[in-house]
């Protein structure tokens, strides 16, 4: 049996496929979904795989036609059907979609769902999510991929509870009880990684805040867990109030997730848990936690007190400007020229930091756009000090020259012809290539385009 991992391969294939060119189907064309048809309808894999794909290549035209097989006695010609309108991709395909899904036969709705969730279409959402409690853990397992690939945040409610495969376990038709597990660890496995998908997605943050609210128990530290890798700030204030839950592994993956999503606004929540005694887990992931964004190693216990004590009032005037970055990580958040002004382009570096692939994926090239709507000329001093401090660092160096390179700031020529010229005081031996020999190809390349700004602003 194809598994529902390689079936979701075939619908994604499938869906690479272009469209026809006509909307109008002449008589050749015509002739050849009948061909097609009769071949799909056939039992042989050698003439009815072929037909599948060539039928996706007609889109919405072959529809009305496929449709008809939507009633046919063989739940085998219904499942081929399934995967053929996933294929589609289309938002005529959906109905059908759905009624394939509520099919009898676990083959048909597995299929189905899975062509619900690369439909992309939130029509499909109810039925995806009742799926998972489908009788059959073959067609759970589709359902947590559909959610997945469908990549609506409201599915993060359902599917934080992933260790439950679903849940109502004593509804499952298993043929085999020896079977039961290793279905329900095939679910669990689905629905966990669809989690971590949908999670990862800028879009999902607000829900996820929502949800860090109203969970509890496993699905809430779940969900915690899902965001240990993120990287976005607009989280921190939501898992910073977790840290005084009274469930002590809720407060040591919130502790966790900080490591990742915290700022200045959950320090002292991050102090007060590191310095309890009364959760030892919870207080060694908070001081984790604190030395990864304080830079002051620590263990956990009451230095974490006298530290706060020492640096609240310094910390506490960084929460507005900390706030102020978390809602850019809303791509679709506006920011301001004004904005950037108000601050030192030192307290802004958290955006360069974005740049060199700190935080979440989406966030490099937004920080990168929002860089640009400064003033270019603020920012050359603060990179170059950076690049000196990071000797010994090639890769984040290079990363530095291409950002000066892109913002293009007067000034910049020169400075990165400076130091060009520094590394070539540096010798190889006879025979050795460079030791920067990548860095200084890199400064070469940026000296030369901004050769080119500095000749294209003289024209102007």
């Amino acid at each position: 049996m194809i598994t529902a991992l390689r079936l979701l391969l075939v619908l994604l294939l499938l869906a690479m496929v272009p469209l026809g060119r006509s909307a109008e189907m002449g008589e050749t064309r015509r002739a050849r979904l009948e061909q097609l048809l009769a071949a799909f309808s056939d039992a042989r894999k050698t003439v009815h795989r072929p037909a599948m794909q060539a039928l996706a290549r007609f889109g919405p035209q072959a529809l009305a036609d496929l449709a008809l097989f939507a009633d046919d006695p063989d739940p085998a010609l219904r499942a081929r059907l399934a995967v053929v309108i996933g294929g589609i991709v289309n938002d005529e395909a959906v109905p059908l979609l759905i009624s394939l899904a509520r099919d009898s036969e676990a083959q048909v709705r597995e299929k189905a769902l899975l062509g619900l969730g690369t439909a992309g279409h939130d029509a499909g959402f109810s039925i995806l999510v009742e799926a998972l409690q489908d009788p059959r853990p073959p067609v759970r397992e589709s359902a947590a991929l559909g959610l997945g690939a469908l990549g609506n945040p409201r599915a993060l409610r359902h599917l934080a509870w992933w260790h439950l495969a679903g849940g109502h376990i004593d509804r499952l038709e298993l043929s085999m009880a020896e079977e039961r597990e290793a279905l329900l660890e095939r679910v669990r496995q689905a629905m966990r990684a669809s989690l971590d998908n949908i999670a990862s997605q800028h879009a999902s943050v607000p829900e996820m805040v929502r949800l860090l609210d109203q969970l509890s128990g496993q699905g809430l530290v779940n969900l915690i867990r899902a965001t240990w890798r993120l990287g976005d700030p607009r989280l921190s204030p939501a898992l910073a109030k977790r840290l005084s839950h009274s469930d002590p592994e809720v407060v040591e993956a919130a502790a966790l997730a900080l490591g990742a999503n915290g700022d200045s606004r959950a320090l002292a929540a991050l102090c007060r848990t590191a310095a309890a005694s009364g959760m030892r887990e919870a207080a060694d992931a908070a001081a984790q936690t604190l030395r990864r964004l304080t830079g002051y190693h620590a263990g956990p216990g009451r230095v974490w007190q006298r530290w706060w004590q020492e640096h609240a009032v310094a910390v506490e005037a960084l929460h507005e400007r900390d706030a102020l970055i978390a809602t850019w990580h809303d791509v679709t958040h506006p920011v301001t020229a004004a904005d950037l002004a108000a601050y030192d382009p030192q307290d802004l570096m958290p955006l360069v930091d974005g740049v060199l692939g700190g935080g979440p994926p989406y966030w490099g090239g937004r920080a990168l756009a929002i860089l640009r709507r400064d003033d270019p000329g603020r920012w050359l001093p603060v990179l170059l000090h950076r690049y000196d401090r990071s000797r010994g660092d090639e890769v984040q160096q290079i990363a530095l020259v291409l950002l000066i390179d892109e913002l293009s700031p007067p000034g910049a020529k020169a400075a990165l012809r400076e130091r060009r010229a520094d590394l070539l005081l540096i010798r190889p031996a006879p025979g050795q290539r460079h030791r920067h020999g990548s860095l200084l190809a890199a400064l070469a390349l940026a000296i030369e385009r901004q050769q080119q700004v500095t000749e294209s602003r003289l024209l102007r």
